[in-house]
């Protein structure tokens, strides 16, 4: 979806709303011991597992394709800067630790054999941390967009599943009585937090790396006026709703996934 009525003195923004993934989950998802060792396993499980295998796969793919549309848009020299999630507004965001052999001593395992059987292609991106592995193959500057505290991020999603579980369980063994009532308005207030902090962030990845990218190219004029930005889907409407008021710039918004 593209914006073409923005404010010509403002650089192009690109926002790239992705398909979440976690590498460890990749991992043991991915290991055969994991699939095939437990001869407990029931039919149920193990078409889990699959279902799981395949949701990594569509995942990995969306990175990919990031990645594929990250590396056209900087031979075009369209952008010239990024910004990721994760990390604290301003703060560079470098990975390149991952790919000092020296200091990591990282061998290849078991588990990567999903990556190297069914994805050939990711090899190159396995270690795939939002934008950090771009940073440090193209040299390219990325930094982070958020303003909320990581902690904060970790505190709340705790509450929301632990005042998950608590209602479940107590539902299971005693159904909707008054302790039921008491522990879901619990757990309704933790899920306000978490719409509460994700429209906090939807506008933290719009102004901060709208604000950061005008200051970083005033500091750099010759570089391309365009800079990309890596966020959840879950972000794409309230960032979608930005877009469509006055005084925005220019923008193009590629969704991947659901």
């Amino acid at each position: 979806l593209e914006f073409k009525d923005g404010d010509q003195n403002l650089p192009t923004a690109y926002f790239f709303f992705d398909t979440h993934y976690s590498p460890s989950l990749a991992a043991d998802i991915s290991d055969a011991k994991f699939l095939f060792s437990d001869t407990t396993q029931t039919e149920e499980k193990l078409k889990k597992i699959k279902e799981g295998q395949e949701y990594i796969k569509n995942a990995l793919t969306c990175q990919i394709q990031i990645y594929r549309t990250l590396e056209q848009l900087l031979q075009e020299k369209k952008i010239s800067i990024a910004f990721d999630e994760g990390e604290q507004n301003g703060a560079p965001v470098d990975y390149s630790s991952y790919f000092n052999k020296a200091s990591t001593k990282r061998e290849p395992t078991e588990r990567d054999s999903f990556y190297r059987k069914e994805l050939p292609d990711i090899i190159k991106y396995q270690l795939s941390h939002g934008l950090g592995v771009f940073s440090v193959i193209y040299d390219f500057p990325v930094f982070g967009f958020e303003s909320v505290p990581p902690e904060t991020l970790e505190e709340v999603a705790r509450e929301v599943y632990t005042s998950f579980e608590d209602v479940w369980n107590h539902y299971v063994k005693h159904g909707e009585d008054q302790q039921y009532k008491v522990l879901k308005a619990k757990y309704d207030a933790a899920m306000k937090k978490v719409e509460s902090l994700g429209k906090e962030r939807s506008d933290a990845a719009y102004d901060n790396s709208l604000t950061f990218a005008k200051q970083w190219l005033l500091e750099h004029p010759a570089a391309p006026k365009g800079y990309a930005v890596n966020i959840g889907s879950a972000h794409e409407r309230d960032i979608l709703l930005r877009f469509m008021k006055a005084d925005h710039p220019n923008a193009v918004l590629y969704v991947c996934g659901e």
